[in-house]
C-alpha cells in the first residue's frame, strides 16, 4: 500500500504541468508490475518500471517457449533481477513519440547505467494497443516493452495490461473508457 501512495503522490505532483506531456500509468488491478512515463522537464522523457512484490514476479519474456529455452530463460532473468525492481531510463523528448489511445515510443540509446554490476541502457520503449478475437470475444489490451543492453546482450522488459489498467495521467482519463461511454452515450 505504502508503494501505491508514494507512486500515486509522485503522478500527482506532476498533474501541474500536464499540457502535451507523456503522463502514462499503467499499472495491475493488485500490483505486480507498473509502468510510468511521464516528463520531468520539457526536454526529458522518464520511462520506470516498478516491479511492487520484488524482482521474483518480473516479467521477463512475451512469446512462446519450448522446453529447450528454460535454460536461456533461466539465465536472462537472472541478469534482470539482477538489476532490481525498479528501472528507470531518460530520454531527450525529441526521441519519444506520442500518438493517440496511450500509444508511445521511445528511441534511442539512453546513457549508460552501473546498475548492481551491470552495464546497462535502454534502446527502445514501446506500447502499443492489441486487439485480439477469438470464439470466446474481443480482448484489447496495452502491451509495453522496455527494452535494454545489459553487458551487450539485448534483453526485453515485457508486460500486458487490460485496456483499463492503463490511463493517461495528465487528464486522469482512459481513452478506451473514455470512447465506450461516449458511445454509450449515442445510443
Amino acid at each position: 500500500m505504502k508503494k501505491l501512495l508514494i507512486l500515486s503522490a509522485l503522478l500527482l505532483s506532476q498533474l501541474a504541468h500536464a499540457d502535451d506531456k507523456f503522463q502514462l500509468l499503467c499499472t495491475t488491478e493488485f500490483l505486480t508490475t507498473s509502468f510510468v512515463v511521464r516528463d520531468i522537464d520539457p526536454n526529458i522523457t522518464v520511462v520506470e518500471v516498478f516491479n511492487h512484490n520484488g524482482t521474483a514476479f518480473m516479467p521477463i519474456f512475451d512469446g512462446v517457449a519450448t522446453p529447450t529455452d528454460l535454460s536461456t530463460l533461466t539465465a536472462r532473468a537472472k541478469t534482470l533481477t539482477d538489476l532490481g525492481s525498479y528501472l528507470r531510463f531518460e530520454w531527450p523528448k525529441d526521441k519519444c513519440k506520442k500518438t493517440d489511445d496511450l500509444v508511445e515510443e521511445c528511441f534511442g540509446s539512453t546513457e549508460l547505467q552501473d546498475i548492481n554490476g551491470h552495464k546497462v541502457k535502454a534502446w527502445a520503449f514501446d506500447s502499443s494497443y492489441v486487439t485480439e478475437k477469438s470464439m470466446a470475444g474481443k480482448f484489447n489490451s496495452y502491451k509495453l516493452v522496455l527494452n535494454l543492453e545489459i553487458d551487450g546482450d539485448t534483453y526485453a522488459v515485457p508486460m500486458r495490461y487490460a485496456d483499463t489498467e492503463c490511463t493517461d495521467q495528465a487528464t486522469m482519463t482512459n481513452p478506451v473508457l473514455k470512447k465506450m461511454n461516449k458511445s454509450k452515450s449515442t445510443h
